[in-house]
């Protein structure tokens, strides 16, 4: 189970998470599943395929979680391939936007790497049975190119979406991406100074709905480090700008290139 992803609407919050059907598969098969719950902390109950968990009292604790979860996306081609997974959501106008990645190779043996969109009638308790596949958003370049998280700008009336680009590698750069209609995503931006190199895996701040407006305390943040596995995490404040144009300024610069240093483990820790 990784790559969580959460909104909140009504009172409720919902996390999407990438997991797999597939207990003996090395992390292969992945789908996209989601839970929800009252608290940020939990207990979620997880999406069953016709409601919301199973409550059920044992030694006179009531278990909320129990029941078998059921994807909300099915990666329905060969189990072998990486699969779906990795959520982002957006609510606007009562419809909630759902991106994920959709990783494996085509009929020709080609790997082919997609962020696609779906919606659903989030108004609804039992919105995963109304979603409805909308296509491919982004075509992702075979550059290692990240997973898309996406954000409504109200300010700008667009779509918002970033990536990491070249991740884990010296070139390492960040992708923002826009859309007018949160379906079709186009590059408009790349963003190297100040950027570590090795990046990966980022993400942007959003109130309850994914939205960022002016007067926010906008964040964005990604994983970085040249040590495998051992990984720190930096938070960039960030603003936008309407153009008329894309932006690529920053396209024949640096990144910052800055070895990792880890802290000593205390022995009373």
């Amino acid at each position: 189970v990784c790559d969580p992803a959460l909104f909140k609407y009504g009172e409720y919050y919902y996390m999407g998470y990438t997991s797999t059907v597939f207990a003996d598969g090395g992390g292969v098969g992945n789908n996209g599943f989601v839970g929800r719950s009252k608290s940020p902390t939990g207990p979620f109950e997880k999406w069953t395929g016709t409601g919301w968990g199973e409550h059920r009292t044992v030694n006179g604790k009531t278990l909320h979680w129990i029941g078998d979860p059921a994807p909300i996306v099915y990666f329905d081609e060969n189990w072998r391939e990486w699969g779906a997974g990795e959520f982002s959501f957006v609510v606007k106008d009562d419809v909630l936007y759902i991106y994920y990645t959709w990783t494996t190779h085509d009929t020709d043996g080609c790997f082919s790497s997609t962020t696609r969109v779906a919606v659903a009638d989030i108004t609804r308790e039992d919105w995963p049975n109304t979603i409805e596949y909308k296509g491919v958003a982004v075509d992702r370049p075979r550059t290692g190119n990240d997973s898309y998280d996406v954000v409504f700008c109200d300010d700008l009336n667009k779509f918002v979406a970033l990536s990491t680009d070249r991740r884990f590698t010296e070139d390492s750069f960040l992708a923002v991406y826009e859309s007018d209609d949160g379906l079709r995503f186009k590059r408009v931006n790349e963003i190297k100074v100040n950027t570590s190199f090795m990046c990966h895996n980022c993400g942007m701040s959003g109130d309850y709905h994914h939205h960022i407006k002016s007067g926010d305390l906008m964040l964005l943040g990604y994983a970085y480090g040249n040590k495998w596995g051992k990984w720190g995490t930096r938070i960039h404040r960030y603003d936008f700008t309407l153009m008329d144009e894309d932006f690529y300024s920053e396209k024949e610069l640096d990144n910052v290139k800055q070895d990792s240093s880890l802290w000593e483990r205390e022995e009373n820790m």
